[in-house]
């Protein structure tokens, strides 16, 4: 497995339809992005039509969180609307899907997005995690995704760092079990690169290790000595070769994502040109 410093060294929603098959694995020069609201939510929460209008305007294709961070759905969609943007994903933490999963289901529904996303699998502490909490959340994202296939939706969980440190009583990895006790057909990956590397790992490593099972990549850079979050571009990540095992890995949706973006539309941009000219 490469270590951490080497690796840092070195679709179309038709409308109506609910099967897709995403721009982004037609090759480097048809790359199609999104974002993820996070990234801009105090700038989509002050003017929701002017930010949709700057990320199309920027080249964006896809948005993901409608309905999330506060920020009222229905405005905002009509706003993606006018702005030819396409929701394709959102969702929300564990404790929120198991008391009311049809809620999503609906929000998916209403606004034709493909995916429904698990952004957190936990219920409890987890600080020691354990074989039975890993098994336990294995259990509530297949059931979940079995309910989302019902309704011709997919589903993903979404990952930190903590899943890719290893068990205290078998030196396993939560995300390895959880994907082990979990089928194709019914939960994906939502797989975040920079919390991967922030455990050391290879984004590369997993994306080979887990062919067909990732749905969406999170493209959020990693800035050199501090390991703070970053927009892509601005860090040590290596997106060139991230974007290009992308293509042969079956992943469906390339999103933007920077939580703690302090630039504003600026830094969504700038992410967004860098990405293309990969």
């Amino acid at each position: 497995m490469m270590h951490r410093r080497s690796f840092l060294r070195n679709t179309l929603l038709a409308a109506g339809a609910m099967t897709l098959y995403p721009a982004c694995r037609q090759g480097s020069h048809k790359r199609k992005f999104g974002i993820i609201l996070s990234t801009l939510k105090n700038e989509v929460l002050a003017n929701p039509a002017g930010v949709m209008h700057q990320l199309a305007e920027a080249g964006y294709t896809y948005i993901e969180g409608l309905g999330r961070y506060g920020i009222p759905e229905e405005p905002l969609a009509a706003a993606m609307r006018e702005a030819k943007l396409i929701p394709v994903a959102t969702g929300e933490s564990m404790p929120q899907w198991l008391q009311d999963p049809d809620r999503y289901i609906a929000l998916a529904t209403t606004y034709r997005m493909p995916y429904l996303v698990c952004y957190w699998p936990w219920t409890g502490d987890i600080e020691r995690l354990s074989m039975e909490q890993v098994l336990q959340a294995a259990e509530n994202l297949e059931q979940i995704g079995k309910l989302c296939h019902q309704h011709n939706l997919r589903f993903a969980w979404h990952n930190h760092d903590r899943e890719f440190t290893a068990l205290e009583e078998n030196g396993r990895t939560p995300f390895d079990i959880i994907m082990e006790h979990t089928t194709s057909a019914y939960v994906k990956a939502e797989l975040d690169v920079y919390w991967v590397a922030y455990a050391g790992k290879s984004p590369l490593d997993i994306m080979r290790q887990y062919q067909g099972r990732i749905g969406i990549l999170h493209l959020k850079d990693m800035l050199d000595g501090t390991r703070e979050r970053a927009c892509p571009g601005e860090g040590m990540l290596d997106f060139a070769s991230i974007l290009a095992l992308q293509e042969e890995t079956k992943v469906d949706y390339l999103i933007v994502e920077n939580e703690k973006n302090e630039k504003g539309v600026p830094c969504a941009t700038s992410a967004l040109h860098y990405l293309q000219q990969l």
